[in-house]
């Protein structure tokens, strides 16, 4: 299972839930890190191999500034789900694109699609 980091626009009972199932999963509240800017959201991802999951198209747009290969980006551009909806949203997402995340991607999933982009992003 990936480690993952839930940035601020997701539920906090979301990482809670995923921990239940046996996921390696924080919320940046659980660490202190509300308000944190996004290029520390990525670097600490980045050294604890974490992917980022989140509601913000800035992370992708960081790293192709920054020509980075890590930390892999799952960007759920869907707002207002409630706890159970984005449990089963990041887990249906991990599940179809796990080895594209494992090796360094952008994983967006928008009006119920799913887009892979390695990286760096060019």
């Amino acid at each position: 299972m990936l480690p993952l980091l839930l940035d601020e626009g997701l539920p906090r009972s979301a990482a809670d839930r995923l921990r239940q199932l046996g996921w390696d999963a924080v919320h940046v509240v659980d660490l202190d890190l509300s308000g944190a800017a996004d290029d520390v959201l990525l670097s600490l991802s980045a050294k604890d191999a974490r992917v980022v999951v989140s509601l913000d198209s800035d992370f992708p747009r960081l790293l192709a500034l920054s020509s980075g290969t890590a930390p892999s980006v799952l960007l759920l551009r869907l707002q207002g789900l409630d706890t159970a909806k984005t449990v089963d949203l990041i887990l249906r997402c991990v599940e179809l694109t796990e080895s594209h995340l494992r090796s360094g991607a952008v994983v967006v999933h928008a009006r119920g699609e799913l887009r892979v982009r390695s990286l760096p992003l060019r």
